[in-house]
């Protein structure tokens, strides 16, 4: 018996009251020039996995997506749905 449920994605507004996080990685210019190349990408995909948990797990309610992700750069924003309790828990 599968248990996993249904995730529906119903439109976003453009523009309207949400909560937003953006997360800056410092130093990443210097980590990169410092680094192998190998240990860039485990810590990487280290926080693309990281990003896929906090959506599974905070950002589903009752079937709705509440919490997006993205990352540009060096830098990680989530951004919910609106400015609703349930969003913002």
């Amino acid at each position: 018996m599968d248990k996993t449920k249904k995730v529906t994605e119903k439109k976003w507004s453009i523009t309207t009251n949400r909560f937003v996080a953006v997360i800056d990685i410092m130093g990443f210019k210097d980590m990169v020039a410092k680094l192998p190349h190998e240990q860039i990408y485990n810590i990487m995909k280290s926080i693309d996995d990281s990003k896929i948990r906090i959506s599974n797990v905070f950002g589903h309610k009752k079937g709705q997506v509440l919490v997006r992700t993205t990352t540009y750069s060096d830098s990680i924003m989530l951004y919910s749905k609106d400015g609703s309790y349930q969003s913002f828990e």
